[in-house]
């Protein structure tokens, strides 16, 4: 499987709702969406007020993943984009799908969740991995008996320099600042 040149670049908070124009304050919920709007350009974001996306508000591109989150003051410390447990909301979005660009993104999305410890590495094939999880409080933990989930996670067939790449590429994405 190729990717090319894929990317995954998404920018910060835009501060407006896409379906009203009205700002979304600090402190207040919102929804944001990554957005395909071709195939061949990287994915686009746009953020969506609580009130507009309970309402119905979504995007008219096909969505790539989507996450709640609090809005931060713009002069405020710069934290990571998204945090744990969106992370493993768009891990288990992609769980399904079948296209190309969204596997890898998935492979490399359990790559930081298993640096992270959100999964664990269950086992791997030279085509996949193995991985269990538990769905606690918005984050993934360590299975315990009787809950455990084993997912499978497709290997794409990249390279090593090509997963260090990406990998440090969707690092930056999250603000992964850990070692």
């Amino acid at each position: 499987m190729s990717l090319g040149q894929t990317t995954y670049d998404v920018s910060r908070p835009t501060g407006t709702c896409a379906k009203t124009g009205e700002p979304i304050v600090p402190g207040d919920p919102y929804v944001a969406c990554l957005v395909e709007t071709d195939p061949d350009l990287p994915l686009a974001r746009l953020d969506f007020s609580l009130a507009a996306w309970e309402d119905g508000a979504r995007p008219a591109e096909p969505v790539f993943g989507s996450w709640r989150a609090t809005m931060v003051d713009s002069q405020a410390k710069p934290r990571q984009f998204i945090d744990d447990a969106a992370l493993c909301d768009l891990f288990e979005q992609l769980e399904s799908n079948d296209e190309e660009r969204r596997i890898a993104f998935r492979f490399l999305l359990a790559l930081v969740l298993v640096r992270k410890r959100l999964l664990h590495l269950a086992g791997s094939t030279k085509e996949s991995m193995l991985v269990q999880w538990t769905r606690r409080s918005g984050r993934m933990t360590a299975p315990s008996q009787g809950e455990e989930a084993t997912m499978k996670v497709i290997d794409p067939g990249l390279d090593d320099s090509r997963v260090a790449e990406l990998s440090d590429e969707i690092g930056a994405i999250v603000g992964d600042t850990s070692s």
